[in-house]
């Protein structure tokens, strides 16, 4: 029984052995291996930037960057680990040539060795190689046309006493879109997002947002995205003129009596006008139709300043006889 223990004993001693040797001649093969120097090709993504997009669309450009790339094995596996980058090249200062009217921008990678380093940390101390001699970005002009901002679903909420003292104005008056002809014929204005502006208690200038989901036309962008509204805002106050009743018909020989004969008029005025307003800037009448068989007749205020806001007529309505 004790010489079978030992046996076994015996063979797991062996196996372990074998699988450290075989541990070790692996690894120093391994070792061996990747301590050598390979060619290895690696693809990075390219993006172009550098153009004005709102002025140029794209029509073709390389998205794609092959390289060989010479280094250990060791090396390379580190590479592998790294997260691939996108590979940037900036056009704004690159030559160009033009052709069917497109501006072709066609960089040599020969010259842009150094900035493909630069990006990819990866590369900065290996022997780098591409595998296409240019990198190439064809845009065309898009065409520019000026549309009137349209004013749609934003909505002003003034605080308290607060209101608006004139017309507002957009600016600018008018918004440039790109785009080919044939989409920007069917455009002639841009319209504003739906918004609110709340509390607002001063005179300035307010950013609305412009909405172009409404465009069906992929190709066409707007110069702007927003769009500046200047509010004349004025502090208000309430105040109540006693004014006469006129009796107007077609009529003129016919003549009535009025109840009341006076009303009263609520309105909100600005209080750098509220010293300059009197009754005078008021005139309020009825129109009394011969056909109408109406025992009341409505109050209209003919006459009143631009400067104040109608709030209240007391009473809207007022009873007559027609005086033969």
């Amino acid at each position: 029984m004790i010489k079978k223990i030992r046996l076994k004993i015996s063979q797991k001693d062996k196996v372990k052995s074998f699988l450290f040797c075989l541990f070790f001649t692996v690894v120093l093969w391994l070792a061996q291996t990747m301590s050598d120097t390979y060619v290895y090709e690696r693809i990075y993504p390219i993006k172009f930037t550098g153009y004005n997009t709102q002025k140029y669309s794209l029509v073709m450009c390389d998205t794609l960057l092959p390289v060989s790339v010479k280094s250990t094995g060791f090396q390379y596996l580190y590479g592998m680990l790294e997260r691939k980058k996108t590979i940037n090249f900036d056009i704004s200062e690159s030559n160009y040539y033009i052709s069917d009217g497109n501006f072709v921008y066609a960089l040599p990678m020969r010259d842009n060795k150094d900035e493909v380093k630069e990006q990819i940390s990866f590369l900065h101390q290996k022997e780098l190689g591409f595998l296409i001699d240019t990198a190439k970005i064809v845009l065309t002009p898009r065409t520019i046309k000026k549309v009137k901002p349209v004013l749609k679903d934003v909505t002003f909420s003034f605080a308290p006493q607060y209101a608006l003292y004139g017309e507002a104005s957009l600016h600018p008056d008018s918004i440039e879109v790109y785009g080919s002809e044939a989409s920007l014929k069917d455009i002639d204005c841009v319209e504003t997002k739906a918004q609110t502006i709340s509390n607002i208690n001063k005179s300035g200038m307010y950013v609305l947002e412009l909405d172009n989901s409404k465009n069906k036309h992929l190709d066409v962008t707007m110069a702007t995205e927003t769009l500046n509204i200047y509010l004349p805002v004025e502090k208000y106050t309430e105040t109540t003129v006693t004014l006469p009743l006129k009796f107007v018909s077609a009529d003129t020989t016919v003549q009535a009596r009025l109840y009341p004969e006076n009303i009263e008029l609520v309105v909100d005025v600005a209080l750098k006008d509220y010293k300059n307003i009197n009754s005078t800037m008021f005139e309020v009448e009825v129109n009394y139709d011969e056909n109408t068989d109406k025992q009341t007749l409505p109050v209209i205020v003919s006459k009143f300043p631009s400067v104040v806001k109608i709030r209240k007529i007391n009473p809207q309505q007022v009873q007559y006889v027609i005086i033969k």
